[in-house]
């Protein structure tokens, strides 16, 4: 695969001097030299082919044709005009005076002329108004002049929370293989549409009037809720919703893990509200809760501390012993990285070093294993080496003495590797061995793959990484 790009020699609109703190900024770039001007250079390679809209839809609409998956909606954190906009919102933080700010005020054009088209209906944070308004949110900290159009998506997106489905408790649904057991489904609680994302919306575009404290007070005590009950609470899976092989794994259903669809996600939500100062009644012991079924769920593989992507509802706690289930790739969305960066700030919530040491502990382990072995082949944010490096980043950031920023040149080296001036968008998803989809989005395309190379390579806070319920 060809090499990344140097770095450009400077012009009068475009520098490479990226060491000089922006006002505002608080961030330790991990890179230096020659490794981040080149982490730079394809970080403003891929916002360049992102501005172009006639390149991003024609690369869609191939992308979609050559994929069982792949969708782009206008409208769209995870794959629309926002995940681009939130590209160029820092590259307009990080490259002042190369023009970026056209660039941003056409893709935030475009992602709410697209709302005409796909009307966003629920506050889901990846496919809902929350993702569109944590982004117009971001824009109006840079730009005041968006403001206006954040308070009145904000306004939506806590319309849609108040009158959407979080009661206080979450409802109980028998389930289908026992009449002892309820359950909630995944899409109410989890990152990607449910309570968890929505709440991480919340968060990021304020809680500071009335209708904001009553929703993020709403969130967080349904997923209080969620945690209540045996083992995992209401996060079993019921058997009428799993695909052929877990129904035969696990036929009485199982509990999901992960980031994404899992136990983390309720854990990061709830510990960031703590850690933010909005708590409720439960929701303590529900971090508590949560917390320590997912220590008690961990595995041992060859290179330490894991989890597997699932569990079955009567299996026993792994306790550290190694388990028959394969431990899960090491990505955001499903394995150690997503799970230990919760656990982090479920440590700050409680209080409790030892939750904080095991997150490091686990990071560590992933970054014991070989390359080959962390099933990880793409570079995006989800399931890919740029969601590992941001947790590296994040943890090494709360933590000056963190051993994990040791790794950043190394991650950043694995992903500058996939780099390819001749792919559409510079870097490309690999959706199944050996599928490669041209992918613009934040989650798994190359939207979020220059997004983690700036968080790594300048000095701006990376605070679009709190639609991952990393900060």
């Amino acid at each position: 695969m060809p090499s990344p790009p140097r770095a450009p020699a400077p012009t009068d609109q475009q520098s490479t001097d990226v060491t000089g703190t922006p006002p505002g900024a608080s961030w330790r770039p991990a890179l230096s030299g020659a490794l981040q001007e080149r982490a730079v250079a394809c970080a403003r390679a891929v916002g360049l082919r992102l501005a172009d809209p006639e390149r991003v839809l024609a690369t869609a609409a191939e992308a979609a044709r050559g994929s069982h998956r792949f969708e782009f909606a206008g409208p769209s954190l995870a794959c629309g005009f926002p995940s681009i906009a939130l590209t160029l919102l820092h590259l307009t933080r990080a490259l002042p005076g190369e023009g970026w700010e056209q660039r941003l005020h056409t893709a935030l054009g475009l992602s709410a002329r697209s709302t005409a088209r796909s009307p966003l209906h629920g506050p889901g944070l990846y496919g809902g108004t929350g993702g569109l308004a944590l982004v117009l949110a971001g824009a109006a900290e840079t730009e005041p002049r968006y403001a206006p159009t954040a308070l009145k998506v904000q306004t939506a997106l806590l319309r849609q929370v108040a009158s959407g489905p979080w009661q206080s408790k979450p409802p109980e649904v028998p389930g289908t293989y026992t009449t002892d057991q309820t359950y909630t489904k995944d899409h109410l609680y989890d990152v990607v549409t449910g309570a968890s994302g929505v709440l991480g919306a919340v968060l990021a575009t304020g809680v500071d009037n009335a209708a904001g404290e009553e929703a993020s007070g709403l969130l967080i005590r349904y997923l209080s809720g969620v945690a209540e009950g045996d083992g995992g609470g209401r996060l079993l899976s019921p058997t009428d919703s799993v695909d052929p092989a877990l129904l035969e794994e696990c036929p009485q259903g199982y509990y999901d893990l992960g980031a994404a669809h899992g136990a983390a996600g309720p854990l990061a939500a709830l510990s960031l509200a703590c850690r933010a100062g909005h708590r409720a009644p439960g929701q303590l012991q529900a971090v508590r809760a949560l917390s320590e079924w997912v220590v008690e769920h961990r595995v041992q593989d060859p290179w330490g501390v894991n989890w597997p992507n699932h569990v079955g509802r009567h299996d026993p706690p792994g306790r550290g012993a190694a388990t028959g289930r394969p431990p899960s790739r090491a990505g955001w969305c499903y394995g150690a990285p997503g799970i230990a960066m919760a656990l982090w700030h479920a440590g700050h919530a409680l209080e409790a070093p030892e939750l904080r040491r095991l997150a490091v502990e686990a990071v560590e382990s992933v970054l014991r294993r070989p390359v080959s072995e962390r099933h990880i082949p793409s570079p995006s944010l989800c399931h890919g080496v740029a969601g590992l490096l941001m947790v590296c980043l994040r943890l090494a950031q709360d933590d000056p003495d963190s051993p994990l920023q040791d790794h950043v040149p190394d991650l950043t080296e694995q992903i500058l590797g996939l780099f390819d001036p001749e792919a559409p968008l510079c870097f490309r998803d690999e959706e199944q061995p050996g599928v490669f989809v041209d992918d613009p989005g934040f989650l798994t395309g190359a939207a979020g793959v220059a997004l983690a190379l700036l968080a790594a390579a300048t000095p701006v806070a990376p605070s679009w990484d709190r639609a991952l319920l990393m900060s």
